[in-house]
């Protein structure tokens, strides 16, 4: 039933929202209890409808979409590996159905919390030594077990309808998921998640006109994402030998100078990893990715200009 009710979103969209209401009670009333086989189609459902009919929710009952956040977070508190995933993927498009702004603040510490849980998770892994029993190890995976690309999805779609005193308010954990997202011992398809969230943050505090009143905290915020987080995208290039990747971190990059070239900062430092990216310019194989280095040495010669001016 939930997979055709998911088909049934899909191929009609808004139509369907005639009958969004007993369809989406049926579903909400699936989510809590005990995991079943196959459970995971009910969150597939659950998001395609409210892709479809976010309106048609939200006129209806305007709390709803609070009740379906809910629903669908305490979906992400489950073990099972294949429904938490589906969770954190519905989330997702919760998320981007509804684009209420205030669904930043109930859902990114709790991202923050599952980001931490995995790092730690990892941490403890590669220290401990072999004695710990294979089915002790399993029960512990399953407990933190969510690829993290699909909670970063996840981040950059609360970035994108966040406010942005919500963000600043949450700037050390926000910077603290980022740089743990994009340390070596995380695979590619993390990185190019993080880099996704990166962009949407370049995006959500570029200055639009000067006439922006940014919240207390942007600037450090702003520094602060250039000279750390721009180094482990570099890092990311020269570790990662993959082309996909090298196209990601090269527009990640570009965002990041441009932001902090153009942001209305009262003191600006030079970049210190310029020479390392000339170095990845002219080695850099992937055509795309090579014209993007380019443009990011160009903005980097800019800020230089920007930075000498103002000293």
């Amino acid at each position: 039933s939930a997979k055709a009710t998911k088909s049934l979103c899909d191929a009609l969209g808004e139509p369907v929202s005639a009958h969004h209401h007993n369809i989406l009670k049926s579903l909400l009333k699936e989510l809590p209890g005990r995991f079943w086989e196959g459970k995971d189609a009910v969150l597939d459902a659950l998001a395609s409808l409210c892709l479809c009919c976010h309106a048609a929710i939200t006129a209806d009952e305007p709390t709803m979409p609070s009740v379906i956040l809910n629903a669908v977070c305490a979906a992400c508190s489950r073990k099972p590996k294949l429904y938490r995933e589906a969770a954190f993927s519905c989330l997702q498009q919760v998320i981007t159905a509804f684009k209420d702004p205030g669904f930043f603040n109930s859902v990114f510490p709790m991202l923050y919390e599952v980001s931490n849980q995995s790092v730690i998770f990892k941490t403890t892994r590669s220290s401990s030594s072999l004695s710990t029993s294979a089915a002790a190890e399993q029960d512990e995976s399953a407990s933190v077990s969510v690829s993290l690309d699909k909670v970063l999805n996840c981040a950059a779609s609360s970035i994108t309808i966040a406010l942005p005193q919500d963000i600043i308010h949450q700037k050390k954990n926000m910077l603290e998921v980022l740089l743990n997202s994009l340390s070596p011992e995380e695979g590619w398809q993390v990185k190019l998640s993080s880099f996704l969230c990166i962009k949407e943050l370049c995006y959500k505090f570029s200055d639009s006109g000067g006439s922006t009143a940014w919240p207390e905290g942007t600037d450090d915020f702003v520094q602060e994402m250039f000279h750390s987080v721009a180094s482990k995208v570099v890092d990311s290039i020269r570790l990662v030998k993959i082309a996909q990747v090298h196209v990601a971190a090269s527009e990640c990059l570009l965002e990041l100078i441009k932001l902090y070239r153009d942001f209305p900062l009262e003191e600006r430092r030079e970049a210190k990893f310029e020479g390392e990216l000339i170095q990845l310019c002219e080695s850099e194989k992937s055509e795309q990715a090579k014209a993007l280095l380019k443009q990011c040495l160009a903005a980097l010669k800019e800020l230089t200009g920007v930075t000498m001016t103002m000293g």
